[in-house]
């Protein structure tokens, strides 16, 4: 797909030393796996002196390959020129065929996508109106999807031979989003479903035996559990505002992020608490708290509180930090903590009549409202550091019928986990349902945890409906977002 694209355009295989000119930022932006992929002998050229000591340093008179990126058009002095094969990288040289403005001004363009309809282009389409209609129409076919899902497939398949890593998860979530995002598209079925079932077991084993050990892992990209959301952020010292969309799946930001015309930004991954619930899970992400070490984690009544009292603890004054719910929020100069709850996610979630399909039209016109891009342009202009996640995701289930009697009142609105602290009442549910009993990592102990498997819900016999709670990768992954910049702001 795209990333093959580039390697054969700059002809990795066969240079040394190569440098690219890559002003479209097609490598810088879009394709970050080229980045993981040549980690240890790519270096970006952003700084004259400093890339002149790499140079001279590590560089120069080495037999070893080496790859320099330059993403924006700057001096480079002309022995190191001499030293490379200088490749240009842009639209215009990728896709001749079509036009390069069009591409370039195309928001949440699919280049994986678009490299596999132009390969099967076959006449040139330069005129913008043309390129738009390819883009809109040609690109999307039922073909050019197909093609493109089972290259998604394959590639999953390859990521779970190995033992899998909570990065590998994060990438199978990234491609299985994408995969559920081009169905709903094109109103197609391409035999994912049994694939699905493959996933899903293979993720609720991960879950099971290793999902306890991520609270003592860290990465400099983002927050692997959200429990260490605040510490990832609070650490920086800066000023600050955190965006919570409840209920967000990775495909709903597929869906969102394609309309950021001019918002830039940096995808990474975190998992949710489970089981997924907005009173575990987000009072964890607010608090920096486990569950366990929360005075009720199943009632959001103290949330403001925890967060308030997470970013005192970094020495924040209180008048400085601020909890809103909405879009609107009043700004003054001293706020310097901010935490934004966003609702509509969960609300589509739960009023949900017509499944994925009905949420897929539902967050695309959520996101063409632009609600969410003015809050951040909003905040970005008053030099807000910017992140955006969710607490956990949603799934499309089937109801094999309803829990008699109730158990711990958790969230009454979840019909994928029943929460029990009497012994009859869990027995009952497990000899009458195919349920799942979550161990209950980070969990009160005291209660027992009957989570619904794979694509079941706690609703009527045979009712198709969307919500969270359980383990599937759709509802424990979320998207970590960090707002880079705004253009023409």
């Amino acid at each position: 797909m795209f990333d093959r694209l580039i390697e054969k355009q700059i002809s990795i295989e066969y240079l040394k030393r190569v440098l690219i000119k890559d002003y479209d930022g097609l490598i810088t932006k879009y394709c970050n796996n080229f980045k993981v992929k040549y980690r240890g002998i790519l270096y970006e050229y952003n700084d004259v002196e400093k890339f002149r000591y790499i140079y001279e340093t590590k560089i120069k008179g080495s037999n070893d390959n080496y790859i320099v990126l330059v993403s924006k058009e700057m001096y480079i002095p002309y022995d190191i020129l001499m030293y490379f094969n200088v490749i240009d990288l842009s639209y215009e040289i990728l896709f001749p065929k079509l036009n390069s403005f069009v591409l370039k001004s195309t928001s949440g363009l699919d280049l994986d996508l678009l490299s596999i309809a132009y390969n099967n282009l076959y006449e040139p389409l330069i005129s913008e109106r043309d390129t738009k209609e390819f883009i809109n129409k040609t690109m999307y076919s039922k073909s050019n999807i197909k093609e493109y899902v089972a290259e998604l497939q394959e590639k999953i398949r390859y990521t779970m031979q190995e033992d899998m890593s909570y990065n590998d998860w994060f990438k199978v979530s990234s491609k299985k989003a994408t995969m559920r995002c081009l169905e709903l598209m094109s109103s197609e079925k391409y035999n994912t479903n049994g694939f699905d079932k493959v996933i899903n077991e293979e993720f609720k084993d991960f879950i099971l035996d290793k999902y306890k050990g991520l609270s003592g892992r860290s990465t400099n990209k983002s927050p692997i559990l959200l429990s260490k959301v605040m510490d990832f952020i609070l650490m920086k010292q800066e000023k600050f505002a955190l965006i919570v969309m409840d209920g967000m799946s990775v495909a709903d930001w597929n869906i969102i992020s394609g309309e950021f015309n001019d918002i830039e930004f940096d995808l990474n991954y975190s998992f949710a608490l489970i089981p997924t619930l907005t009173s575990i899970s987000r009072q964890s992400l607010l608090s920096g708290k486990l569950p366990i070490e929360l005075d009720n984690p199943f009632s959001l009544a103290k949330e403001k509180n925890l967060f308030i009292e997470k970013c005192m603890e970094y020495g924040y004054k209180q008048d400085q930090i601020k909890y809103n719910r909405g879009y609107d929020i009043e700004l003054s100069v001293n706020d310097k903590c901010l935490a934004i709850i966003i609702n509509d996610i969960d609300d589509l979630v739960h009023n949900q009549l017509q499944g994925y399909s009905g949420m897929y039209r539902d967050i695309y016109h959520l996101a063409k409202t632009q609600k969410l891009q003015k809050l951040i342009k909003k905040l970005f202009k008053e030099e807000f550091t910017i992140y955006l996640t969710s607490d956990h995701g949603n799934v499309e289930a089937e109801g094999m019928g309803k829990v008699k009697g109730a158990g711990v009142e958790v969230e009454t609105k979840s019909q994928r986990v029943v929460i029990y602290k009497d012994f009859a009442s869990e027995e009952r549910v497990k000899d009458e349902f195919n349920v799942i009993e979550y161990p209950g990592y980070y969990l009160p102990k005291d209660n027992k945890y009957l989570i619904c498997e794979d694509r079941a819900a706690f609703a009527a016999k045979g009712e198709q409906i969307v919500s969270h709670g359980g383990i599937s990768i759709e509802e424990v992954i979320v998207p970590f977002i960090t707002i880079k910049g705004v253009k023409n702001e």
